[in-house]
C-alpha cells in the first residue's frame, strides 16, 4: 500500500521548496496568509509549517512579528561554506566511507545541473559516513546555501568546469585527488563571498 502523505508535510514541502528556489529574497517578508491563499488551505497549518523551517534556519521569526527569508552576510556565507567543509572532510576520514566511487547524477552545461550532481554527492557523502546527525546537518546546509549557489555562475564564468572537476576526481575513485579537490573548491567559494553577497544585496534592492 502506497504511503500517504499528511497534510503538514505536503505543505512543509512545498514551501519549503519555495523557498530553497529563492522565491523570497533574503529579508523579505513571507506571508503565511499570502500562502494559504495559494496552497487553498487555512493559515494554521501553513503557520506550522513556516515555525518548523524556522526550527531548520529556513525561515527567520522577528520580533515585530511575521516570518521573513533569511539574512545573509558575507561572515554567515564563510561560516556556512565552513562548516560544510568540515563535516565533508569528516565524512572522508570514517572507516564506512566508500574506496571507490560510487554514481552521482551527470552534470551538464549551465548553472542548474552541475549544482544538482555536487548536492546529491555532498548528500552521498554525508550518507556514506554512517551518522545519521551528519546526514542532516549537511542537507541542512544545502539547503540554506541553495539561493544563493544559483548565483555562483553570475560571479565566475568557470564555476561549473570547477564543480565538473571535482566530480571527476570522485567518478575515478581518485579520493586523495578528491580530497584536494574539494579544497580547492572551498576557497575559490570563500574568494566569491564578496560578490555573491553584493549579487544577493542587488537583487533585494531591485525587488
Amino acid at each position: 500500500m502506497a504511503h500517504k502523505v499528511s497534510l503538514s508535510q505536503r505543505l512543509y514541502q512545498a514551501i519549503k521548496s519555495e523557498i530553497r528556489s529563492g522565491a523570497f529574497l533574503p529579508g523579505q517578508s513571507i506571508p503565511a496568509a499570502m500562502l494559504a491563499r495559494r496552497l487553498s488551505v487555512s493559515i494554521i497549518p501553513v503557520r506550522d509549517a513556516l515555525h518548523r523551517l524556522a526550527g531548520e534556519r529556513l525561515v527567520e521569526t522577528w520580533e515585530q512579528g511575521g516570518f521573513h527569508a533569511p539574512h545573509m552576510s558575507e561572515a554567515k556565507l564563510r561560516d556556512l561554506y565552513q562548516t560544510q567543509l568540515a563535516m565533508l572532510l569528516w565524512a572522508l576520514d570514517q572507516p564506512t566511507m566508500p574506496r571507490a566511487a560510487s554514481s552521482v547524477p551527470e552534470s551538464g552545461p549551465g548553472g542548474e545541473q552541475p549544482l544538482a550532481a555536487i548536492e546529491a554527492l555532498f548528500g552521498h557523502l554525508a550518507s556514506a559516513s554512517g551518522s545519521r546527525e551528519l546526514v542532516w546537518a549537511l542537507h541542512n546546509t544545502l539547503d540554506r546555501l541553495y539561493t544563493v549557489s544559483q548565483l555562483k555562475a553570475l560571479v565566475a564564468d568557470d564555476w561549473p568546469n570547477e564543480g565538473e572537476r571535482l566530480l571527476a576526481h570522485w567518478r575515478h575513485g581518485d579520493l586523495a585527488g578528491f580530497r584536494h579537490a574539494l579544497l580547492a573548491y572551498h576557497q575559490h567559494r570563500i574568494t566569491l563571498v564578496p560578490r555573491l553577497i553584493e549579487q544577493v544585496q542587488l537583487a533585494r534592492k531591485a525587488s
